[in-house]
């Protein structure tokens, strides 16, 4: 099962594959933070995830 993520300087939403290991994903295509061979884990999610969801919640304040 794919997952998808897009997140600020991305043009187009990045596909994830499920990684051979468990709670690991692979990326499909062409993507600027990571290439096809990387293994994309929880904790390298959240190094993209955590500074534009406080970057986004910022603007409100």
């Amino acid at each position: 099962m794919s997952q998808y993520l897009k997140l600020g300087d991305d043009q187009f939403p990045v596909q994830l594959d499920a990684h051979n290991e468990v709670g690991a994903f692979k990326v499909v295509g062409h993507c600027i933070w990571a290439k096809t061979e990387d293994k994309i884990t929880p904790d390298f999610l959240r190094s993209r995830i955590e500074p534009w969801l406080t970057a986004l919640f910022s603007l409100n304040t």
